[in-house]
Order: C-alpha cells, then structure tokens, then sequence
C-alpha cells in the first residue's frame, strides 16, 4: 500500500458493543434487552427468501401475533463476537447453525439478490441469490390492541422490512388520528 493512494474509509463513534443479555420468555421467543427486539427462538429450517418473507409474516409466538423477517442490521444484532460455529448465544438459541441466515434487505445493486448473515463467524453476507436456501429467524411484536375505536377503510394492514407503522383511526365525530 502506498499512502498516497485512494481506499474506502469507514468511520466508527463509541465505545465496545454492549454485553448482550437476552430474556427466555418461555413462549417461544427471546427478548433481546439491549434492542428490545423479540426473537423466534426455534428453527424453521432452510427456505428460499421469499418463502422465508412469507413464513416470518404468517408466524404468531405466543402473544407475539405480528412476525417478519429482520432486516440485516436487526439481524447482525444477534451475533456474538465473541464466539463462532456459532456466532450466537445458544443458551437462549440452542438450535441455532453455524450457517447462513437470510435478512429482509434486498441487495440493491443486485435485485435478485439478499443480505444475509453467516452464523459460523457471525459475517455479513452482501447478497446471495433469492432462489438459493438459508436459514430462518423472524423478529416479532406484540399486536397493538385499540379499544373503543371504529377503524374506517381497509381491515388489513401491511407491514414491511423498515419496522415503520401507521394507521388511521376515526371517532364518531369525525375526529381522525395517525
């Protein structure tokens, strides 16, 4: 390497990641503390992307009734540092594979493309084909309960990779609130 050559550079701010520290629900899911995010705890086996997408959106865990699967960042979340083969906690994982598990993100310069993460090393992957297989590991949430409120237009709600939801709710006296 010469100095006066161009490369990439990519900055980091802050100190070490925290410890990670996991809560076993006893329902079939783990809450992870430091994100707050909850994890289906079992293993579905391997799927292609868009059966992994369809599996995670049609998954309800306990009082979770609302799964997906996680983008990269979520999932890069999970891995462990300081471990490989695998990468995760398999106390509250203890079926986890040193393998390939698929994100929601797409590959934008690759379309038919997926990010994913490698569990044996806990490496992000920068896109493996769609139709090839990983594994699975949905995120979830608890259904959010209104009471007393008349909900007008579509009954379904569609949620995507981006964690952001909305809803529209009318009262009685017209009153709308997003």
């Amino acid at each position: 390497m010469i100095k006066t050559d161009g490369y990439f550079v990519r900055c980091v701010r802050g100190g070490q990641y925290p410890a990670q520290s996991f809560t076993d629900n006893d329902n079939g899911t783990v809450t992870d503390n430091n994100t707050g995010l909850v994890w289906q705890q079992a293993e579905p086996g391997y799927k292609t992307w868009q059966a992994a997408l369809d599996y995670c959106n049609g998954l309800g865990l306990g009082d979770r009734t609302v799964c997906r699967l996680p983008n990269i960042k979520e999932l890069e979340s999970l891995v462990d540092n300081t471990i490989y083969n695998p990468a995760i906690d398999v106390t509250f994982f203890p079926n986890a594979y040193a393998s390939f598990y698929w994100s929601a993100t797409t590959y934008a310069e690759y379309p038919f493309s997926a990010w994913g993460v490698d569990f044996y090393g806990g490496f992000v992957l920068d896109g493996d084909n769609k139709d090839y297989v990983g594994f699975v590991r949905c995120v979830c949430r608890p259904a959010t309960i209104l009471t007393g409120l008349a909900i007008n237009g579509p009954s379904t709600v569609t949620e995507n990779s981006s964690a952001s939801y909305s809803a529209t709710a009318s009262w009685s006296d017209g009153h709308q609130a997003r």
